[in-house]
């Protein structure tokens, strides 16, 4: 279905609580003197030049494997978070849902930029974030409603980049879409999208009774499934199952040799919580040197994004504090101790969020990272 009135998608009205939200303010705070202009003439500008659009296909589901959902065209979105909950929910089609603020407001934004106004660009980035997610939303409920009429259920939406589903998904996403789209959109190398106001989703439909489902029953399942999955007779200390270690020492892991030294290199691939998931690239850095008996000594860490990446100044907090989150992504994790083979005493209370902008999300990111490097040099010693 296409949805192929601009003006009336720009003139949706936006939640004042969710535009404050991507400003990095609390919504109890309200907008001042000074900053409520700012937001006033973000909000006009857009609703004079801004084109979003929205456009969706449903794709009846071919088949299931155990890692991957083939759609009726022969598309396969690889994700075992994404097999398992729509073998769980008896899935049988995906809407595949596209979102867009239109190229319009990023040419805008860039323009602001050029003639030195950070806080009027800040807040029309602000407003067309807002915007997109609310009409991702939108459509969300439109969704709901229309499958609920016929008796089945529309899971919550889940996205390349969250947790559980690599961002290079994308791509197949969008190719599976039937064209022409209502404006232009393309992936990016990194997986971003472009124009950025945009966002790509998928909402399962289940033949089940119609319900409401929480939010998190992606993040569940991702939780559920990143678990030890030995059997109880080997006795595996580690937190995550041997097929995700063996993949994240395969393809993110790199281990370089400086003579007594080995630096260790952990690419980490995630999104923004808000922001309609801004791609994430952060490097995590280990240093270690060889200790008695085959061990290893911690000795340096660090933690920094990638040099090509922006999306983590789309983070929440870092919009509200840039310096401080920032410090707290630098802070080396506080482990029991300096030895390679403690990192797996280490269990820190962790959230699988995909950003770093709480404690918990930090925490479970340097578990990944140091159980892989604990299952690539110690598993088999």
């Amino acid at each position: 279905m296409n949805h192929l009135d601009p003006l009336k998608l720009r003139l949706t009205p936006l939640p004042s609580e969710l535009y404050l939200r991507h400003l990095g303010l609390p919504a109890g705070n309200g907008l001042d003197d000074a900053t409520g202009p700012l937001a006033e003439q973000a909000r006009d500008w857009y609703q004079g030049h801004g084109r979003p659009w929205t456009h969706s296909r449903l794709a009846p589901v071919q088949s299931i494997e155990a890692d991957t959902v083939r759609l009726d065209d022969g598309t396969l979105l690889s994700s075992r978070v994404l097999a398992e909950g729509a073998r769980r929910s008896g899935t049988h089609s995906v809407s595949v849902l596209a979102v867009s603020a239109g190229k319009e407001v990023d040419e805008r934004i860039a323009e602001l930029w050029e003639e030195d106004k950070p806080d009027e660009a800040m807040f029309l980035n602000a407003y067309a974030d807002a915007l997109t997610e609310h009409l991702r939303s939108v459509e969300a409920e439109k969704a709901f409603d229309q499958f609920s009429a016929d008796d089945m259920t529309v899971l919550p939406y889940y996205s390349p980049g969250y947790d559980g589903w690599e961002l290079t998904d994308q791509a197949s996403l969008l190719k599976t879409i039937s064209t022409p789209l209502p404006g232009p959109l393309e992936v990016l190398p990194s997986g971003g999208l472009q124009p950025s106001k945009s966002t790509l989703a998928v909402f399962a439909v289940a033949s089940s009774r119609p319900q409401k489902l929480d939010e998190d029953y992606w993040q569940k399942i991702y939780r559920e499934l990143s678990v030890n999955e030995t059997s109880p007779e080997e006795k595996s200390s580690y937190a995550f199952s041997p097929r995700a270690l063996e993949g994240w020492k395969k393809k993110r892991l790199e281990l370089r040799e400086d003579g007594e030294v080995l630096q260790a290199v952990f690419r980490f691939d995630g999104s923004t919580c808000t922001n309609l998931g801004l791609p994430l690239r952060f490097e995590y850095r280990v240093g270690l040197s060889r200790g008695q008996g085959g061990d290893y000594r911690l000795d340096s860490f660090a933690c920094e994004p990638h040099p090509e990446d922006t999306g983590h100044k789309g983070m929440c907090s870092y919009l509200a504090d840039a310096e401080t989150i920032m410090d707290k992504i630098r802070q080396p994790p506080q482990l029991p101790g300096s030895s390679l083979e403690k990192v797996l005493e280490w269990s820190p209370p962790s959230s699988p969020a995909g950003c770093l902008c709480s404690e918990s999300s930090r925490d479970h990111k340097w578990r990944i990272v140091l159980q892989t490097l604990h299952y690539s040099l110690l598993k088999e010693s």
